[in-house]
């Protein structure tokens, strides 16, 4: 499975998936998924994690279909 790289970078930050988990109030298996991308980080839970990678990570990073600049992906399309 592709690992989920800018979440593994703020891993890498705090210490452990255990200590992000505890960060973020939710279960350790729960960052597990987000890591492995079985399911989509919480849009609510982003700006907390940019927070905690001490500007190693993006919202656009960790979520690109949410936050966008919008500019950016009209030129795409043109």
């Amino acid at each position: 499975m592709k690992k989920n790289k800018p979440l593994l970078k703020i891993i890498k930050e705090v210490g452990s998936a255990t200590e992000l988990a505890k960060k973020l109030k939710v279960s350790q298996p729960y960052v597990s998924h987000w890591l492995s991308g079985r399911k989509p980080i919480p849009a609510t839970k982003v700006k907390l994690l940019v927070e905690l990678s001490n500007g190693k990570v993006t919202e656009e990073e960790l979520r690109p279909d949410v936050f966008y600049d919008p500019k950016e992906k009209i030129g795409e399309i043109l």
